[in-house]
């Protein structure tokens, strides 16, 4: 289920200046380390599966989700909803896998045999932006989402567009992001070897690893068998 950014930041959450010192090179070489530091950049978003600046992102399905993650009533969840689900509802769970979820614009679909999208009303999903990952529970019409619209056989069946972010500035990024890019862009400038050649892989700096490790968000849905 592929996530494309839909509106990119427009800054950087490293300066290229502070990426400069960290890689003690030469403002001549400003280009070729800002090429790195933006591939550090994306490596380290998708591996962690956060989004540091605040961006625009457009998740595409095959289809409504399947399994049924265990959905437990939390105090963000407002008065007027805790009359669709109860604490022991399973509801049809899609996580977005980007962090922290700010917000969710919209849910559209492709009826079966339409051409054009449909919006989902609003009041067929919840969504989790408490937690991480964030999520959408489907309501749909039954209690457990059992009926929602029937939707055309392709890859992009079902669209969520959603905002995900610490914010807009460089000051509100973790640290630990910021320096997992600093380390990451420093080891590209320094090897530009591949990851893999002669038959050995090459190991990221400890540190690196650790960073970008303490920092992954992992699955909060398990499948309900």
């Amino acid at each position: 289920m592929p996530i494309t950014v839909t509106t990119p930041a427009n800054i950087l959450p490293v300066s290229l200046q502070l990426a400069l010192r960290h890689m003690r090179v030469l403002e001549s070489d400003g280009d070729l380390a800002l090429l790195y530091l933006q591939a550090a950049v994306e490596a380290v978003e998708d591996y962690t599966g956060r989004s540091m600046i605040t961006k625009s992102y457009l998740l595409s399905c095959r289809g409504w989700p399947t399994n049924k993650g265990y959905w437990n009533i939390q105090s963000w969840l407002s008065a007027d909803r805790h009359i669709l689900v109860n604490s022991n509802t399973n509801l049809r769970t899609q996580e977005l896998r980007r962090t922290p979820l700010v917000a969710v614009q919209s849910v559209q679909y492709y009826a079966d045999g339409a051409t054009t999208l449909s919006t989902l009303d609003p009041s067929d999903y919840l969504v989790d932006a408490a937690n991480a990952p964030g999520r959408v529970a489907f309501v749909g019409t039954g209690v457990d989402g059992g009926t929602l619209p029937a939707v055309s056989a392709r890859a992009d069946a079902v669209q969520i567009a959603f905002t995900a972010g610490y914010g807009s500035t460089e000051s509100v990024i973790p640290a630990r992001l910021k320096t997992a890019c600093l380390l990451f862009a420093r080891s590209l400038f320094d090897t530009r070897a591949p990851a893999f050649s002669g038959g050995n892989s090459v190991e990221l700096p400890y540190n690196l690893r650790h960073m970008l490790r303490s920092m992954r968000v992992e699955s909060l849905t398990p499948e309900v068998q």
